[in-house]
């Protein structure tokens, strides 16, 4: 995807040359022989490498066509760590990328259950002074996030290049790990329990 229009070096010099003033002085411009034209010949072609060079860049700060960047999208976001390695093609790599940005600003209740469902497990999120069966009735409770585990995936939904060695929650669990609230802690239940 071109974000800049990329011109031919003839149509950059056309530009520049409707651009100059008219008269007599300056009618070189427009003669393809001219040396005045040769000149906005060559400022033509450098500006068509610099649209090219732009379109690139923007290509490289989108996370979907990045190729060139990919290493410094994961350093910044931390890739690998417990919970994502470092995949083995380009495309997985970005599908680590995307998947570890739609992690951060997870305040609500309603984007752990996001993160959850793409990792294939169903669950719903409550705090401990929220009512229930919870034996928790000081004002502690409501610094303890209560995840209750509905549904597990009987396979991964996604295709990796490693042996994530069984489906336990280790994956989620290090996930919401990485995004709760410092001054929180994560208790789990499970239904089937």
């Amino acid at each position: 995807m071109s974000m800049f229009k990329e011109h031919t070096a003839d149509r950059q010099a056309h530009g520049i040359a409707a651009y100059m003033p008219g008269g007599k002085m300056w009618t070189a411009k427009s003669s393809a022989t001219s040396t005045l034209r040769a000149l906005l010949q060559g400022l033509g072609v450098e500006m068509t490498r610099a649209e090219q060079l732009m379109n690139v860049i923007c290509d490289e700060c989108d996370i979907a066509q990045t190729s060139a960047l990919i290493g410094e999208w994961e350093k910044l976001l931390g890739i690998p760590d417990e919970s994502i390695p470092v995949a083995a093609t380009l495309g997985l790599r970005r599908s680590n990328v995307l998947f570890k940005l739609s992690i951060f600003g997870t305040a609500m209740a309603a984007d752990w259950v996001r993160i959850a469902k793409v990792l294939g497990f169903t669950i719903t999120v409550g705090a401990a002074d929220g009512g229930g069966d919870i034996p928790y009735t000081d004002w502690r409770a409501r610094f303890v996030i209560v995840v209750t585990v509905v549904t597990t995936p009987s396979l991964w939904p996604w295709s990796w290049p490693h042996i994530w060695g069984g489906m336990d929650l280790t994956v989620l669990k290090a996930m919401l790990e990485t995004i709760k609230p410092a001054n929180c802690l994560i208790v789990y239940r499970d239904t089937e329990a």
